[in-house]
């Protein structure tokens, strides 16, 4: 399987850290109660793997609960961009275990930001996801973690299209 560098990994960061703040402005619009249901199912089951620091599963519910905000965008061209990048991003493998926390708890402002319509608040909450990446990247630079393994954000997870 094909691994991204760090600097490709970054380059998709910064550039879906600006659509996806603008797929969390339009959700917001479109989002009604199986929308939020959806999202607060998926954060149960996060809490439940991020206690367990089950990586593998959490790169899983990660990706699909970052589908729903992009599905309720509205914008199918938007969430066929995002959905090209995610996908372009499966094969990071890096140390997230430090921030692990931090990211669910992106994931629960960006909820609460659903709930109370501030697509100011859930734009400024994906940004930030965004950039805990970012710097985690550069961080595991520093610490030689980037390649490292059983170390993975969405360790080898095989492409629907892959038949290995």
């Amino acid at each position: 399987m094909l691994t991204l560098t760090p600097q490709q990994a970054i380059e998709l960061y910064t550039v879906r850290k600006m659509l996806e703040g603008l797929a969390a402005r339009l959700a917001i619009e479109h989002a009604n109660g199986e929308t939020l249901q959806r999202m607060s199912d998926y954060l149960q089951k996060q809490y439940e793997v991020v206690r367990k620091e089950d990586l593998v599963s959490y790169s899983r519910l990660d990706y699909d609960f970052h589908a729903i905000v992009y599905e309720a965008s509205g914008n199918r061209t938007l969430q066929e961009m995002l959905e090209t990048i995610k996908n372009k991003m499966r094969p990071i493998a890096m140390h997230i275990k430090p921030v692990l926390s931090s990211l669910y708890g992106d994931h629960l402002e960006i909820l609460e930001a659903f709930k109370s319509k501030d697509p100011d608040r859930a734009e400024a909450a994906f940004r930030n996801h965004n950039h805990q990446m970012i710097a985690q990247i550069k961080n595991s630079l520093l610490t030689d973690e980037w390649k490292k393994e059983g170390s993975a954000l969405g360790a080898p997870v095989r492409r629907p299209w892959s038949l290995s």
